[in-house]
């Protein structure tokens, strides 16, 4: 079966009864980060409190008027924390909407994506820098890293961010400090979050559902119709594979 929704301990208990485990990682890959895009322009234009507050027309002028300073992300800082396949797709889209793409990620010596523009391709070297150094120039950060024991932004991670800092959350729930992140947020620290996975699915804090700053999906962020074909075509694929193997 296909590796997908399946943590480490399904994996290794599946091998342990002699069944071979077939992941998908690259099929995915496009249609998380058009999620975790999706989130960003969202929390840019405040769409996320609009779709909550225009059921009520009193509030139509008054939130034109508030919302009336929205910014653009062009020229922007979106801070990768991950550079696997999915912080390759989304820092394609970014750099195609005039962001500046920085890169977080102990694991790799250089980071490069290659960018199609009608029928040529360029090659893009993106910068990476530390951890600390790259909370304090994001507007923008989006993780797409695994959880490795600990969340990667907590309550001091927040502290060296920028006011005006948005966060996109579609790796794992338990990359983000919940309670740190609801705390930044009313205490001003960020600006705003875009979170598509969360601690203990389905039973989702109600701060961060009710949350005004706070955009969100039900861990979709892999499934689109396309993933699913592409899916679908890589394990036939495996499969085969895995088969001529065996037979061999």
């Amino acid at each position: 079966r296909a590796g997908v929704g399946m943590d480490n301990i399904d994996v290794e208990y599946a091998r342990s009864k002699g069944i071979d485990v077939i992941n998908t990682p690259a099929a995915s890959s496009r249609s998380v980060a058009e999620l975790a895009m999706a989130h960003m322009l969202t929390l840019t234009r405040s769409l996320q409190i609009t779709n909550r507050s225009l059921q009520n027309p009193e509030s139509f002028n008054a939130l034109k008027k508030q919302l009336s300073s929205s910014t653009e992300v062009k020229g922007k800082n979106l801070v990768l924390i991950g550079f696997g396949r999915i912080g390759s797709e989304l820092a394609k889209m970014a750099l195609a909407l005039e962001m500046k793409v920085l890169v977080v990620d102990p694991f790799i010596n250089s980071a490069e994506v290659r960018l199609t523009l009608g029928d040529q391709q360029v090659d893009y070297e993106l910068s990476i820098i530390d951890k600390n150094e790259a909370l304090g120039l994001a507007d923008y950060i989006s993780l797409h890293a695994p959880f490795l024991g600990e969340a990667i932004l907590g309550e001091q991670e927040f502290k060296l961010m920028k006011k005006s800092c948005i966060i996109i959350n579609t790796s794992r729930g338990e990359n983000i400090d919940e309670d740190a992140l609801l705390h930044a947020l009313d205490k001003g620290m960020i600006a705003s979050a875009g979170l598509d996975v969360f601690q203990n699915e389905p039973n989702i804090n109600n701060r961060l559902i009710n949350h005004p700053k706070i955009s969100l999906s039900p861990h979709i962020a892999a499934s689109t119709q396309e993933a699913q074909l592409r899916i679908a075509a890589e394990l036939v694929d495996k499969i085969i594979a895995l088969r001529n193997l065996l037979v061999n």
